[in-house]
């Protein structure tokens, strides 16, 4: 294991071997990001006593501790310094909050009440919190290039994608596409495998960069204070959560859409394959046009992307598969584009951060966008759930005409207005490359 100061220079650009060892835990901790959004709601309301509008008003109501929990996380992650290496530590302590949490979430019993899901949807939560927010700021620390950290976080795009392609293969493997509860326990017990796996993998073989000054800790308040004045931050958090709403709000009702709308429910994962495919495809293609445009031009060509082609669901007839894989592998083309963007340019800011107030709180910077990314992803579902629960929309029942219209302007209308709002957002967007460049040579000079 290398040394918990190991630190790579600020300008140092990665090898690949190095990128690719640091990316793995990013798959299993998507392949459990997946079935949340989309697997583990319609589960609940199929298969329990809870009524879709407790449900979705249930996953919105557990994210209002992640306002606490998340900002807390992030500051005392960047000030606690253990021998281990901070970034090393705190994967590692994650590890048994998602195992058990995982395994009871993904097996709930027929009699699972409101007090089951929000207990074990919570616990879930925050292992996830505590890996995914470590994790990111693990990579961003990797190394202080404006076009390597797309490279690096791009890279981990591509493993999410990958994650979540191997926990929809395999339900197929196993031919449990059509059994919702076995196909949630087997995804569970997936998870639950190769988080130690990949986590203890890249806690032995990656880097754990630590200043190599001494760190003053910066009080809890002034942190936050910091983070609600910093205008860059402000205006990524808001593109964040445009899209992080559009994204729950497809996802909790893509299996719905699929069976209702296209008639096509027994095919539902294959059209998730031709999906999460065309992101793994395309990512080069988007870390090539953020190396070109910029990171924030890049992600508003991404938005604007994503609610063209979503308008394509529109068109398709039911019943037909070749249309639909067509449609899901020219939207997915654009998904995880903001994603890695999005957490590149918040690397950026919190190297600003750090040239103005002295002290690296990459941590503290990921928990806001963490949080914003679950508050989005929260909304997102309580809105559509709550849309469609008022217009009498019911999965366990014959479909109407009124619920499927409803149904198709929920899943389409609804995340592309969010999309579009995002690209808006993001043209006053000023941290360019030539200013960050300003940035490093700042950081490196104080370092030197």
């Amino acid at each position: 294991m290398a040394d918990g100061t190991d630190r790579p220079g600020t300008g140092s650009r990665l090898g690949n071997g190095r990128i690719a060892a640091y990316c793995l835990p990013a798959v299993p901790l998507s392949a459990l990001s997946l079935p949340l959004a989309v697997f583990v709601p319609p589960l609940y309301a199929e298969h329990t006593t809870l009524s879709l509008n407790t449900i979705g008003t249930l996953f919105f109501l557990t994210r209002i501790f992640d306002v606490f929990t998340d900002p807390a996380f992030g500051f005392y992650a960047d000030t606690i310094r253990p021998k281990i290496g901070r970034r090393r530590f705190w994967m590692i302590a994650s590890l048994p909050i998602l195992m058990v949490s995982v395994w009871m979430l993904f097996n709930p019993p027929a009699t699972a009440g409101w007090f089951y899901l929000v207990f074990w949807i919570s616990m879930v939560y925050g292992g996830y919190t505590i890996a995914f927010i470590t994790h990111l700021s693990w990579g961003a620390e990797l190394s202080g290039l404006y076009d390597d950290r797309s490279r690096v976080l791009g890279a981990r795009q591509i493993a999410v994608n990958g994650g979540m392609l191997t926990v929809l293969v395999l339900p197929t493997l196993l031919s449990l596409d059509q059994d919702s509860v076995a196909r949630a326990s087997a995804m569970g017990l997936y998870i639950v495998i190769a988080l130690p796996l990949t986590i203890f993998f890249t806690v032995g073989t990656v880097p754990d960069p630590s200043p190599r000054r001494p760190v003053s800790i910066i009080p809890f308040r002034a942190t936050i204070s910091a983070l609600a004045s910093n205008p860059h931050l402000r205006r990524l958090l808001a593109a964040e959560f445009c899209l992080a709403t559009a994204l729950g709000v497809t996802g909790s009702l893509y299996i719905w859409f699929a069976e209702d709308v296209w008639k096509l429910g027994g095919s539902a994962s294959l059209i998730l394959l031709a999906y999460f495919g065309a992101a793994v495809l395309s990512m080069p293609a988007w870390i090539w046009l953020a190396r070109r445009f910029e990171k924030h031009r890049a992600f508003s060509i991404a938005l604007l992307y994503g609610a063209a082609t979503l308008g394509l669901y529109l068109l398709l007839p039911p019943g037909q598969l070749g249309q639909a894989l067509a449609a899901s592998f020219l939207y997915g083309l654009a998904f995880g584009a903001g994603i890695f963007l999005v957490r590149a340019m918040l690397a950026d800011i919190a190297d600003g951060d750090a040239l103005i107030h002295g002290e690296p709180r990459v941590a503290a910077f990921f928990s806001s966008i963490t949080l914003m990314a679950k508050v989005g992803g929260a909304t997102g579902p309580f809105i559509a759930y709550n849309l469609l629960g008022w217009a009498g929309y019911d999965p366990n029942l014959e479909v109407t005409a009124s619920g499927e219209a409803w149904l198709t302007a929920t899943f389409v209308i609804v995340p592309a207005l969010f999309l579009l709002l995002g690209a808006i957002i993001m043209r006053g967007h000023k941290l360019t490359r030539a200013a960050h460049d300003e940035i490093r040579l700042g950081l490196e000079a104080r370092e030197g």
